[in-house]
């Protein structure tokens, strides 16, 4: 196979992930619509979620924190110290870590199942605790592929780690058609381990290959254990404020409110996601081995031109996608899930947290950058201090206003948490790491937000003279204002350079 294959650079990276992303969200709103038909905003509904809550929320701080905590390792050491990953110190002293908490989460999974299921009955509660336990399996599925995803991408190899999500999604999709109703809530189960142990299996083979095939470094360097488990126990505490979020919503929405709340903010998550993880996860994902390479050689420079960049495409991008979902909110959860027992009420409940969570989606799409600056440049310690402050806001929000506005105080308060976390961490990324914005990089910020403006113009502007002179359904002015806004966006782009990207090449 071509050299391209096996390595990519950042502009190609981004935009195969990017385009195998979108293939993803795709089979993956077919996956919710299967699953909202079948379920819907219901009380089973509720319990399943509740269960997978934290198993779930396990497995994806480590996820998230085994590869932000070993890439910058393995660059340090220049490789694995064997083309066998599988006898490597990363990947051994990662087992036991991987099965240390996958033990201590089922045995604690009847502690949690009392907290989380509060408001639950009897028969709830213990159908939470066992449903638990079977999600754990998630824990260590979903931890391996993240090793082997470190794996890949220290070797700057992006494909099968991006095409992995795709086989996820197809494999709950069959499984949840061929086994539902007769297994009932139980399908629903088996269809996210065995397609968690798909997904895995996609990264994990290449990655065995990828190292198996690469020559050995001359000189390499013994594997810091002591440095990369301090760094990943610091990630973790990270990840663990952040990824308390999903859980804080089902908790409040448990204690206070009605059966069908936690599936509604689900749903909402669902689409408030589709932009981050087709544009920014992409680019994070991308650049983050370089930002590692940045840092290390201390070139504060270049990595504040690359971040700088990234920040540009946000502007670019998220802010007319956000406008977008806002204008046409009702009508595309309408199309997505409005169907069997997802009715006109769950339907409702989910616009209403949609609604706020799109305020904050641009300062959610940066804050996503600024970690992946801090995790390369190892700074930890005010980023602690911003996470646990700004989760703090917003677990005030939620007490203080859940019984007067439910979807203000639990959208409301993320959207609060983002926007604080944003502006202290740019200040401590220009004030004590000296990421500082060049004239050039301003220039550039300017030229995304004019494009992003004048995007957003023309795209409310159609939407007002289409609604009120033309007669024509919502569905058919959503499709005429999404295509001529991204027209316009391209269009302006090329003019003004922004992205990259020439399309005439």
């Amino acid at each position: 196979m071509t050299s391209s294959f096996w390595k990519q650079g950042i502009k190609q990276a981004s935009i195969i992930i990017g385009a195998v992303t979108i293939t993803s969200q795709l089979f993956g709103l077919i996956r919710e619509a299967v699953i909202a038909n079948y379920f819907g905003t219901s009380a089973e509904y509720d319990i399943l979620l509740v269960a997978l809550a934290v198993p779930l929320m396990v497995a994806s701080i480590l996820f998230a924190a085994i590869p932000s905590a070993s890439i910058p390792h393995l660059q340090q050491t220049s490789a694995t110290g064997t083309r066998n990953i599988f006898r490597s110190t990363l990947f051994n002293i990662s087992t036991l870590l991987i099965f240390g908490v996958t033990i201590a989460v089922y045995l604690a999974m009847p502690l949690l199942g009392d907290l989380l299921a509060q408001g639950m009955d009897e028969e709830g509660v213990n159908a939470v605790v066992r449903f638990g336990r079977l999600f754990c399996l998630l824990i260590p599925l979903r931890s391996y592929e993240s090793l082997f995803r470190s794996f890949c991408h220290v070797k700057h190899h992006f494909v099968f780690p991006t095409v992995a999500a795709v086989g996820f999604n197809i494999a709950i999709i069959i499984i949840l058609l061929t086994s539902f109703p007769s297994l009932g809530s139980l399908s629903f189960i088996l269809a996210w381990v065995v397609g968690m142990f798909v997904q895995m299996l996609i990264v994990g083979v290449p990655a065995y290959l990828i190292h198996k095939r690469a020559a050995v470094a001359k000189a390499v360097s013994s594997f810091p254990t002591g440095s990369f488990l301090r760094f990943l126990g610091v990630i973790v505490i990270i990840e663990s404020i952040g990824l308390t979020l999903d859980s804080f919503d089902r908790y409040m929405g448990g204690i206070f409110l009605e059966p069908g709340y936690v599936s509604a903010t689900y749903y909402a998550n669902i689409v408030y996601f589709i932009p981050l993880r087709i544009v920014i996860y992409s680019l994070a994902t991308a650049m983050f081995p370089t930002f590692s390479e940045q840092a290390v050689e201390n070139d504060r420079r270049g990595l504040a031109t690359l971040y700088h960049r990234a920040g540009a495409l946000c502007v670019l991008l998220i802010i007319p996608a956000a406008v977008f979902l806002y204008l046409f909110r009702n009508e595309i959860i309408w199309l997505l899930f409005e169907r069997g027992r997802f009715v006109i009420e769950s339907r409702l409940m989910t616009v209403e947290f949609l609604s706020y969570l799109l305020i904050g989606l641009f300062f959610n799409s940066i804050f996503l950058l600024q970690v992946r600056v801090f995790y390369a440049l190892k700074s930890w310690r005010f980023f602690i201090i911003v996470r646990a402050t700004s989760m703090g806001l917003k677990v005030a929000i939620g007490l203080l206003l859940i019984n007067s506005n439910w979807a203000l105080a639990l959208a409301g308060g993320t959207v609060a948490l983002f926007v604080l976390a944003f502006f202290a961490l740019e200040g401590y990324l220009i004030i004590a790491k000296k990421l500082v914005y060049s004239t050039d990089d301003r220039k550039l910020l300017a030229r995304a937000a004019l494009i992003a403006v004048s995007t957003v113009a023309v795209m409310t502007g159609g939407d007002y003279l289409l609604t009120q002179f033309v007669d024509m359904h919502r569905l058919v002015t959503g499709a005429v204002v999404g295509i001529t806004g991204l027209s316009l966006l391209v269009m302006l782009d090329q003019k003004l350079c922004v992205s990259g990207i020439n399309l005439k090449k």
